[in-house]
This record gives C-alpha cells, sequence and structure tokens, in this order.
C-alpha cells in the first residue's frame, strides 16, 4: 500500500512543539542502508547473525519483500544508549560490508535528502509480548487520512539480530514531510507503542522517542 506523500512545506523540528506527554532524547548522527538479496528470509536471518557475531555489532532493521523474490534489509542506526555505546558512522559501514558478503546481496548507503522528510518504523504488536494484539497497515493508513496526514506507508517486518539473540515484529514504515510527524507520535500512543525512532532524512540526525507507556526508559 502506497499513499503518495504531498508538496511540501518546510517546518524545521525546532519550530514543531513536541506533544505532551513523549520524551524526546538527544539526537545521534543519522545512518542508513539498504541490502538486496536473492535468499530466503531465513537464509537472510542466518547471514545476519553470523555478521552479527562476527563484528559483534546488532544490526537494527526491517525487512521488505520486493518484486523477483528480492529482499530488501533497511539496516541503520539505532540511538538507545542504555545497552550498548551508538555506533560509529565507519563502524555500521563495516557492519554492512560483513553482511553483503556473507548473504551474497548487494548493498548501498542511503544519502541525506534534499526535502525535510522523516521516516518512522512503527511496529504493529501492542507492546512487546507475542500474544497482544496486532494492528494492521490498512488501519495505520487510515487513521493518518482521517487527520489529513499524506504519507507514504509500506509493509515490513522490524528484524533485529545481535550475538545476543533475535527481535522480529511486522511493522509498517512511514514516510512524510515533517509537518505531519505530530500525527505520527499521537499514532504510537494510541497504538500503546513504549518507543520509536524518528529519522529525520533532511538533517541527517536520528533520535529515540518514548511514550508514556514506556517502562525502561532509555539513559541520556
Amino acid at each position: 500500500m502506497q499513499v503518495i506523500v504531498d508538496q511540501y512545506n518546510f517546518m524545521t523540528l525546532a519550530k514543531m512543539e513536541l506533544p505532551h506527554g513523549f520524551r524526546k532524547l538527544k539526537p545521534a548522527k543519522w545512518w542508513g542502508s539498504v541490502l538486496e538479496v536473492a535468499i530466503s528470509k531465513r537464509e537472510l536471518e542466518d547471514a545476519v547473525k553470523k555478521a552479527s557475531i562476527k563484528e559483534n555489532i546488532t544490526y537494527n532493521g526491517y525487512l521488505t519483500h520486493q518484486k523477483n523474490d528480492l529482499l530488501h534489509y533497511y539496516f541503520s542506526q539505532y540511538p538507545r544508549r542504555k545497552f550498548e555505546s551508538i555506533s560509529v558512522a565507519s563502524r555500521l559501514e563495516k557492519a554492512l560490508v560483513t553482511l553483503t558478503r556473507l548473504s551474497g546481496g548487494k548493498s548501498y548507503i542511503e544519502t541525506r535528502s534534499k526535502e525535510p522528510i522523516f521516516r518512522v518504523v512503527l511496529g504493529l504488536r501492542q507492546g512487546y509480548k507475542k500474544e497482544n494484539s496486532l494492528h494492521t497497515v490498512s488501519e495505520i493508513a487510515n487513521e493518518l487520512d482521517q487527520v489529513g496526514s499524506k504519507v507514504s506507508i509500506s509493509e515490513a517486518q522490524i528484524l533485529t539480530i545481535g550475538p545476543w539473540g533475535k527481535y522480529t515484529e511486522p511493522a509498517a514504515v512511514i514516510e512524510g514531510n515533517l509537518q505531519h510527524l505530530d500525527n505520527v507520535y499521537l499514532l504510537e500512543e494510541k497504538f500503546r507503542q513504549s518507543r520509536f525512532v524518528v529519522n529525520d532524512l533532511h538533517r541527517e540526525i536520528c533520535y529515540l522517542v518514548e511514550t508514556k507507556w514506556c517502562d525502561n526508559p532509555d539513559r541520556e
């Protein structure tokens, strides 16, 4: 499902008032990449696991299905500081090279957007327990359409793998002009998400936002 992004009306985050009840953490330098592979999801997970052990790093990202049975894995910076330090670009680039080699795919590093665009990955499960209810991409599209947010919404699966193990969850990737970001905040809260990452593709920063449902806050 795709909803076309509307014409850009620039509004910097500095001019935007943070919705009540949210905690925005210190930003980190944004870094993102895309890996394209022609292997199964299981084979990709195995490659990510091997790469995480070799590089001693957690691969934070999400997976999308493309045409011709191709998979795209979006591996990016994760600005949470509680469990490990923020990775520098050179370390992430090295991890990408290793994963590309082990998976037999091809990859590239994303570049800065000329427009004020954000990207947020919204998990579809309320909380983290597998038995919790799941929302749908259609629900998200309807919610944002009702408040006039014309954004791009894509179906995805969170795929985070490290030496410690694996976390997966159905998700929606939301991209749009920064003027619509407040409505995404409110949607995250409505769907009882504990935290989410805002990727500002124009200013090249990313930061963690915690909602009122967060019971395991990050450190400054």
